[in-house]
């Protein structure tokens, strides 16, 4: 090849350009302290470079959320901290407040605003604000979380009779457990001894407000019971309407009946109120329970906020089913609106149901029906079933689920057993089971008597053999009352077939004997309670969530099954309804509001619970009334501790009264039973003794005396015990009836008469004529009803027994206090976990930072050793190639350059 003059020229041109190219590169690099100086520079480091810088950048903003996130649970421990502090202090107060109760009014009412001074500092701490805004509002940050807003009510109209004086309505507190109504306009009607309240017409059932079943507040003794109506004849309603009472509904709605004539049977009186309610309370939350979420990772978020009502008020129970269903026609979650026959699951779960369903499918189809069972926040049994048409949609579906009433169940008091020990079955015979009732019964006639679910009077009977089944009883039960009749775990069970209010009453008894061998049928599940009325329904994420409005403790518990129109079984699409927040809490602010106003007003707030089933076969109904009027806590059991003084006589029965005053001699007096009332620990607070007695001129009388005893802790025998005048202590009620011609007459007075016996005062009168009352406060009083069915053996067993329990405020604001102090600690906890959570992801987030820091320097970055070394080698060919090519081209170079 020959080469040229002019290649020679160009290509020293050219290395002269290179060697400057690089020398110009190497000045960028030291300059700039960077390697890659522009797109071409290393395209594949600077590629990973600038991802690298992306990531980075997510991180700072990770950091900033998370300072900010941090910051705002620092403000809130804060707040707790507070909390904590003041119920400390609250705790303290109140254990003085305890042992201070009998002490001068001036000490107690120093405690008392001393706790009201601590209340309104509590309630400051939840209206914390931090950075302009609430702390614990939810989203509603600029609403304050705790206020206090008037609720009020007011009468619009009213139509009542002649038996009525008047009619006053007033708002109020709502019972703890029980939720307040919503503002609107309310029919108040009472008719038949009822009182109801509902929202729009009450002859439409659907519109019935559940109410509290006995206008007292029990939410400390085993929490109130929810029902259609108030009873105005149960002896607790009856004593507020003749002392001029207001009977409270637990809603935050009061009224107050005047009658015309003491006398009047409240069986007969008749009104209709509309009333405006307008909604409220005294530190009452008015946040929501929006979560505040930030982004402290990729595709990870957490709630920074926590609400008032999450730390100071009781929870709601809240189920949600577990499958996350879809809609068919738009693959989206379901809606409210979403069709039930569009309803569908996530492949995943398509996939895994499809093996379980048979030819029909998994799916819903038109006329495939929907079984809902459950338990009503009470555990009252709730139960329907819902047929699936072409157009029905979830909300259809909700709204039926709230329309469901309660059932009235009926269980024996009483467990029976075979002599094997197991418990009977259907298939069991009389002749197996070990009660000596029950075997003393075969041969005899069984009687049964009572009434139906519309109070329709009905009986029948049955021989009693050895060899006659449980199964047979059952099904003469079932048949005649319209029930379905079970045994389950040794009980035998009736359940009305009806849902809603029942006048379901059965009885079982000997013909001859007059015993009621299976014991009581008592209520387990009361018809009428409302159901699923308070619970509030909804779709969220693609599942279905129920929420007990009824707040603390619930039963309420729910479960769908399906079949097709056949009968025969589908898969469940909906899944297993999984509780996902616990009822359970206490409302912190009212614990001290109500322990300060009890300090004030000493046993105001105290509870008497609702009495437990007897034990063996008494057939009276207890009821209690009055104020409990003890220091602390406590339960008390009531036994018919004696039954005349013949061995003969095994209850206090018409019969047995009847023969007692049958043998009395002109001028004579015999017992004819003894209550012995103990508490817990075995002492024994009251004895209540029966007497009939008769006239040196003929005519008979009894007399009911209440004896509390000078020695509580003596046990004792009563078999040597003839009448209450044998046992030292001091009586504090007694009552007498007299002018009965006949033995029949004075035992039918007396058996019908056990009413308002006052088992405990404070600081009683010791004469005679006490009735129960010192200052006007009354205390503990018990009822003992008969069955309503004059044909229905009234009878009270000898060795039976209830119990029911007492709560003392002070002692239950303690209580609540303490669980207050939980609810504060958990929450703490929470936002520990949070704050910890947040600086591990800080952590992290800052190593991986400082790793690609170091990577993007390594990339990117100038090793100036180098840069350098390659500038002086750059300067030395240069200066080489510029001598060489001088020598070799000086001639023609000058040549061609001119």
């Amino acid at each position: 090849m020959r080469i040229t003059d002019n290649i020679l020229f160009n290509n020293f041109l050219y290395n002269i350009n290179k060697i400057n190219e690089k020398t110009y590169i190497n000045n960028e690099k030291m300059a700039s302290g960077k390697r890659l100086l522009n797109l071409d520079s290393d395209p594949i480091s600077l590629s990973k470079v600038l991802s690298l810088k992306d990531i980075n950048l997510r991180f700072e903003q990770y950091t900033t959320n998370i300072n900010s996130a941090t910051a705002y649970l620092n403000a809130e421990d804060t707040a707790l901290s507070t909390a904590d502090d003041l119920l400390h202090k609250a705790g303290s107060l109140l254990v003085d407040g305890a042992n201070s109760i009998n002490n001068d009014l001036a000490s107690r009412t120093a405690i008392a605003e001393n706790l009201d001074s601590i209340k309104d500092e509590l309630v400051d701490a939840a209206n914390t604000i931090f950075q302009g805004k609430y702390l614990f509002s939810g989203t509603k940050t600029d609403t304050k979380p705790i206020q206090n807003i008037q609720n009020e009510a007011t009468i619009v109209n009213i139509t009542k009779d002649n038996n009525i004086e008047n009619i006053k309505v007033a708002a109020g507190e709502n019972f703890t457990d029980i939720n307040q109504l919503d503002s609107g306009n309310y029919q108040v009607s009472i008719e038949n001894g009822k009182l109801m309240v509902c929202k729009g017409d009450c002859s439409n059932p659907a519109n019935v407000i559940p109410i509290d079943a006995d206008s007292s507040d029990e939410s400390d003794v085993g929490g109130n019971k929810v029902s259609n109506f108030i009873d105005l004849n149960n002896p607790r309603v009856k004593e507020k309407i003749l002392n001029g009472e207001w009977i409270d509904t637990g809603r935050g709605l009061k009224i107050k009946i005047e009658l015309s004539n003491p006398n009047t049977a409240l069986s007969s009186i008749n009104a209709s109120l509309t009333v405006n309610y307008k909604a409220g309370g005294i530190d009452i939350y008015q946040g929501n329970e929006g979560k505040r979420n930030i982004e402290y990772s990729d595709k990870l978020t957490s709630p920074i906020n926590i609400t008032a009502k999450d730390i100071f008020k009781p929870t709601n129970q809240t189920l949600t089913s577990n499958n996350e269903l879809i809609d068919d026609t738009t693959e989206d979650p379901i809606t409210g609106s979403s069709k039930l026959i569009n309803i569908d699951l996530p492949p995943d779960l398509k996939e895994a149901i499809q093996k379980a369903a048979d030819e029909t499918g998994y799916k819903l189809n038109a006329k495939d029906v929907i079984k809902i069972t459950g338990t009503d926040h009470d555990g009252n049994l709730v139960k329907g079933s819902y047929t699936v048409s072409s157009n029905a949609t979830i909300n259809n579906l909700l709204s039926f689920i709230k329309t469901l009433d309660s059932t009235e169940i009926l269980d024996t008091n009483k467990t029976f057993k075979t002599y094997t020990d197991s418990p009977i079955t259907s298939s069991t015979t009389i002749g197996e089971i070990n009660d000596p009732n029950i075997h003393n019964a075969i041969g005899s006639t069984l009687i049964i008597k009572g009434f139906k679910h519309d109070g329709t009077s009905e009986a029948t009977s049955i021989a009693i053999h050895s060899t006659t089944t449980i199964s047979s009883i059952a099904n003469l039960i079932s048949s005649t009352f319209n029930v379905n009749t079970y045994t389950n775990h040794g009980k035998i069970e009736i359940e009305d077939k009806l849902s809603g209010d029942s006048k379901l009453e059965i009885y079982a008894y000997t013909k001859n004997s007059n015993i009621p061998i299976f014991g009581s049928f008592v209520e387990t599940s009361h018809g009428g309670s409302g159901g699923f009325k308070d619970v509030e329904a909804k779709v969220e994420n693609g599942k279905i969530e129920l929420i007990d409005k009824r707040p603390s403790n619930s039963k309420f518990n729910i479960s769908f099954s399906i079949e097709d129109p056949s009968k025969n079984p589908k898969p469940n699409i909906f899944g297993v309804f999984n509780t996902t927040t616990l009822g359970k809490g206490v409302d912190a602010f009212r614990a001290l509001r109500d322990a300060s106003y009890d300090l004030k007003n000493p046993y105001s707030l105290s509870q008497i619970s609702k009495p437990t089933n007897w034990k063996d076969i008494s057939t009276f109904t207890p009821t209690l009334s009055g104020k409990y009027l003890g220091d602390k806590d406590d339960t008390w059991t009531l036994t018919v501790a004696k039954v005349g003084n013949d061995s003969k006589y095994t209850a206090i029965s018409k019969e047995q009264i009847e023969s007692i005053a049958s043998t009395l001699s002109d001028g004579e007096s015999k017992t004819v039973g003894i209550f012995q009332i103990t508490n817990k620990e075995g002492k024994t607070i009251a004895l209540i003794g029966l007497k009939v007695s008769k006239s040196s001129t003929g005519y008979y009388s009894y007399s009911i005396q209440t004896k509390t005893p000078s020695d509580p802790d003596k046990k004792i025998d009563f078999s040597g015990i003839e009448s209450l005048q044998q046992i030292n202590g001091t009586v504090i009620y007694s009552t007498s009836s007299s002018g009965f011609s006949t033995a029949s007459d004075v035992s039918k007075a007396l058996i019908n008469n056990l009413t308002n016996i006052v088992i405990q005062t404070k600081d009683p009168i010791t004469d005679g004529s006490f009735s129960g009352t010192v200052n006007g406060t009354p205390g503990v009083r018990i009822n003992l009803i008969p069955p309503s069915n004059n044909d229905i053996p009234a009878r009270l067993q000898k060795g039976d027994s209830f119990s029911f329990n007492l709560s003392n405020a002070i002692q239950q604001s303690l209580g609540k206090v303490k669980e207050a102090l939980d609810q504060v600690l958990a929450n703490r906890s929470i936002i520990g976990a949070r704050t910890n959570r947040f600086q591990l992801a800080k952590e992290r987030i800052s190593y991986i930072k400082l790793s690609n820091d170091k990577t993007i320097s390594e990339l990117e970055d100038a090793n100036i050793a180098d840069v350098f070394s390659e500038f002086k080698r750059n300067q030395i060919v240069m200066q080489a190639t510029l001598e060489v090519g001088a020598k070799l081209t000086s001639q023609n170079l000058f040549d061609y350059l001119r």
